[in-house]
């Protein structure tokens, strides 16, 4: 991965690319503090101003990951706030996200990576508020397909949507309902209401995914 960066610190030139190949090298355990060539790369990335989904989605965990390292450096902290509001921005009052501030539709792939990138941000400190994770599990339980798998948009479910649609409602049940634990005063928590309808997707979703045999055979997946 090293061995692609650029002089000027991009991957190619190409801002998914250098986003994708800094979360990597500091999921790695690379330390922009110490190495010269990861700290360009995060430079380049943060002098830019993407209009994309999939780039601040996966950017946000880059900033995210930086300040895993480097918790009090207060430029990183912007750049996630930044991608943060963008995202919230992105989404607005619409279900999910597509690929631009300014489209008007969604797709189960883009709100995927929204969603992974407000996470980052919650991570950090940051709050969507109840609203936001009541909302897309409205959604993704609403596109779930009869059959329990999700679609890019409509039409037959396919493996990898499938992870998107469950990693979201996965992330849907930890951040929102995983606030409010059983207790013996509430011992329904999670037997009644938008917690157990999560539930029963996740379930419904996880033995659709068990079943497939083909489709899982390329990098998104």
């Amino acid at each position: 991965l090293r061995t692609q960066r650029g002089p000027e610190g991009s991957v190619h030139g190409d801002e998914g690319q250098t986003a994708l190949t800094a979360l990597t090298l500091l999921a790695a355990g690379a330390d922009p503090a110490a190495d010269d060539g990861l700290k360009k790369m995060l430079d380049w990335l943060g002098a830019r101003k993407p209009n994309n989904t999939y780039i601040r989605g996966v950017r946000a965990n880059v900033w995210e990951y930086a300040l895993r390292k480097l918790p009090d450096d207060d430029k990183l902290k912007a750049l996630l706030k930044e991608d943060f509001e963008w995202l919230l921005a992105a989404k607005g009052d619409r279900v999910g996200w597509r690929y631009d501030m300014g489209s008007r539709d969604w797709d189960n792939s883009c709100t995927q990576y929204g969603m992974l990138g407000v996470w980052a941000a919650t991570r950090a400190g940051h709050d969507p508020g109840d609203k936001f994770w009541v909302s897309l599990s409205k959604h993704f339980r609403d596109v779930q397909g009869a059959d329990g798998g999700w679609s890019y948009v409509t039409g037959p479910s396919s493996p990898n949507m499938a992870t998107a649609g469950l990693a979201s409602l996965f992330l849907v049940f930890d951040m929102y309902h995983g606030k409010t634990p059983y207790s013996r005063a509430n011992p329904r928590t999670f037997a009644e209401g938008d917690a157990a309808a999560v539930l029963k997707s996740l379930e419904r979703g996880m033995d659709w995914l068990g079943k497939q045999k083909g489709g899982k055979d390329d990098g998104y997946y």
